[in-house]
């Protein structure tokens, strides 16, 4: 081999190895990115359950169950406003509606069938995240499932067991009610939370 050419050899190993370098540093900043959009997300769901519980329990303590119908009908809209902003986009969705704004989108109802599939098989079923790139924005999807509780029944259990002043404001507010007949422990839905994040575009050198 010539030194030409033993020269040229060895430049371009430092190329790819530069190359590669590189790459390697933009592919651990893309993953720590993604991290920090799914922690926005997760923790955005977790101010906004204890929100919404911390709310619910004390509108039934204060004026029982039929204060508690607006509580998730129109303070839990106003909280998942409140959570919402700067990227962050928060929800309630569920397979059987109550309130026509909770219906899911394509990716949420895949999501939720295979939440309801995975607590019926298993007894658990887990958190979701998934994301992807679009040009230079990224979005983070995450979603957590929501089980029926003790305190839900009075609202959403069996049509027998919910106190006739429940079920009237609920007709009246809700003709096409689907959530009811559910016991403790089943799937009910999931806090949605969608992040988007608009890369900066570093100008070529």
């Amino acid at each position: 081999m010539s030194i030409g050419n033993g020269f040229g050899a060895l430049l371009t190993l430092l190329i790819t190895a530069v190359a590669m370098a590189a790459a390697g540093q933009q592919l651990a900043a893309g993953q720590e990115e993604v991290s920090r959009a799914v922690e926005r997300a997760k923790a955005a769901a977790t101010a906004f359950t204890q929100e919404l519980l911390k709310t619910l329990l004390a509108e039934l303590k204060a004026g029982g169950p039929q204060r508690a119908v607006a509580v998730c009908s129109v303070k839990a809209a106003e909280l998942a406003r409140a959570h919402s902003g700067e990227g962050v986009e928060l929800r309630r969705v569920t397979l059987k509606t109550r309130n026509p704004e909770n219906r899911p989108d394509p990716f949420e109802e895949r999501q939720l069938q295979a939440m309801a599939e995975q607590l019926e098989k298993t007894g658990q079923s887990k958190e979701v995240t998934e994301w992807f790139e679009e040009g230079h924005r990224l979005t983070v999807r995450y979603m957590r499932p929501i089980v029926v509780g003790e305190v839900c029944v009075t609202c959403h259990g069996p049509q027998e067991r919910i106190p006739q002043g429940v079920l009237e404001e609920l007709r009246a507010r809700y003709p096409e009610d689907q959530a009811v007949g559910y016991s403790v422990g089943d799937f009910r839905g999931a806090v949605s939370v969608t992040v988007t994040v608009d890369r900066q575009v570093v100008p070529q050198r």
